[in-house]
This record gives C-alpha cells, structure tokens and sequence, in this order.
C-alpha cells in the first residue's frame, strides 16, 4: 500500500520489486487506486461523475461499458451514486497485452472518487479480483 503525495491511495497484491520495466505489474497482480476528484479535476474537464466516467473510458480503451452499481447505503458517509466502468485497456501502444480495469465512481460525504482495479485480462483471477474491489468499495466511510 502506498498514499502518493497528491492523496491517492494505492494498493496492490505484490512485492514492489516483482514490478516490470515503467511499474508494469506481474502477470498475476494488480493494483487498486482511490483518487480524489479534486486531485484529478483540472484535467477531467468536467464536474459530473457520468462526466468523469465517461472522459476516462475514451483514451486506451475498448470494449467499455458504463452503468450503475448499487449504493452502499444511505448516508452521506458511504459510497452513494456509484457509476461502474468496465473496460479493456491498452496502457501503451507498444504493449501486445490488454489489461482489464474496473472503476467505481461515487460521491462520499460532498466530494467525489474513483476506486479503480486494474489487472491483466488474462488473469485467470480476474473475477475474485473483482470480488475484492468491491469489498474495499462497500468497506469505505467517511469519519468527518
């Protein structure tokens, strides 16, 4: 787990040093980011979570599809009006592997994330992968 300097949190099922050349991940890993909205908005362009969403589905990526996930709960401490975005993504043209990259956009307490999980689509672990993102998504809370 690292917190970067600009408040993004992200998590990952490896050692750090089985990463690749430029921070690749090992074909069996993958990485969970939480980023605020207010790191990311100057180039988001946008104020809406559809908005949001949809401006990061566009560069590297296929096959997306956009929808709904259901709420946490129904307090303003939990994650509420969640977008979900799946999609193949091609992290650089020179790579011949897709990864695969699942997002949740949601408001908490007034402000707004994205939890993101990223993994290569062959990953035969991809579904419990997924399992686990949404775990952290319904584990979240707001203290303020």
């Amino acid at each position: 787990m690292v917190v970067q300097g600009n408040g993004v949190l992200t998590l990952f099922n490896y050692r750090q040093s089985e990463a690749g050349p430029q921070g690749l991940f090992p074909s069996e890993g993958a990485e969970i980011y939480l980023i605020p909205f207010e790191t990311v908005r100057a180039v988001v362009g946008t104020d809406t979570m559809d908005g949001w969403a949809k401006r990061n589905l566009t560069p590297g990526h296929t096959n997306g599809h956009i929808g709904r996930f259901p709420d946490v709960g129904t307090t303003r401490d939990v994650p509420r009006d969640v977008v979900e975005v799946d999609a193949d993504f091609l992290r650089d043209p020179q790579d011949a592997d897709l990864q695969y990259e699942v997002s949740y956009y949601f408001a908490l307490n007034g402000a707004k994330f994205r939890l993101m999980l990223l993994y290569w689509k062959g990953n035969k672990r991809g579904s419990h992968l997924r399992s686990v993102a949404e775990l952290v998504l319904q584990s979240i809370r707001s203290t303020k």
